[in-house]
């Protein structure tokens, strides 16, 4: 069944982290909000957001401009050499119509302006052309 998603846009890309499960990194990345996989361990699902909007695992709406705001975010940002970014921390990256948009991949070649380090975490059953753009965002940050 195909999961009906929303285009939006965002202002910004990078969220600060002070604590919690990702403590050690300076910031997180959302490509999505929401999830189609609606998998019953996840964490997310019991967040207000996620429980307000409709049944979690529904419903996704897609960052339309997040690569945009990333880059940007990226450039202003006087130390961003230094930022840890953990990808997709409140929904998983790899949405079935990522294979169709590409704004996580397209996430990753904006990192490329920085030599900050990205993490991705996989829930999603399979990747959508992952490796193609990891690896080359590794090999812009000079990584092996």
């Amino acid at each position: 069944m195909r999961i009906p998603s929303e285009a939006i846009a965002c202002k910004t890309a990078l969220t600060p982290q002070g604590g919690g499960f990702i403590g050690s990194f300076t910031h997180s990345l959302n490509p999505y909000v929401g999830c189609a996989f609606g998998c019953p361990y996840c964490y997310v699902s019991q967040m207000p957001l996620a429980q307000r909007l409709a049944a979690w695992g529904t419903w996704v709406k897609r960052k339309v401009n997040i690569a945009e705001v990333l880059e940007r975010e990226l450039k202003r940002n006087p130390g961003r050499d230094q930022l840890r970014v953990f990808m997709s921390s409140a929904t998983d990256p790899y949405q079935p119509e990522e294979a169709r948009t590409v704004s996580r991949g397209a996430c990753w070649r904006s990192s490329r302006s920085s030599r900050s380090a990205f993490w991705s975490f996989k829930r999603a059953p399979r990747m959508f052309g992952t490796t193609s753009s990891f690896f080359g965002a590794c090999r812009s940050h000079g990584s092996r």
